[in-house]
């Protein structure tokens, strides 16, 4: 049953990343993988507290900066 729920998941998952390559740009699919990653490390340090240092800090704010960039230059450019 696991085995079979794991790949009802990559199913969705696979029709999920079609269906936004189909209705958007190709390089919106890696902007919102990201998105999503960043997203689940910042709730693993509030849930979990995982310390990070400055350094790591500011390397999110440089992520969050890009794709903050990438989003105006797309709006802008319709």
């Amino acid at each position: 049953m696991d085995l079979f729920g794991v790949c009802i998941l990559q199913l969705v998952g696979q029709i999920c990343i079609y269906l936004v390559v189909a209705n958007f740009k190709q390089h919106i699919y890696p902007l919102i993988s990201t998105v999503r990653k960043i997203f689940t490390i910042l709730l693993s340090i509030l849930v979990f507290g995982h310390p990070m240092t400055i350094h790591q800090w500011f390397a999110m704010v440089l992520v969050f900066g890009g794709m903050a960039y990438e989003f105006v230059d797309e709006v802008n450019s319709h």
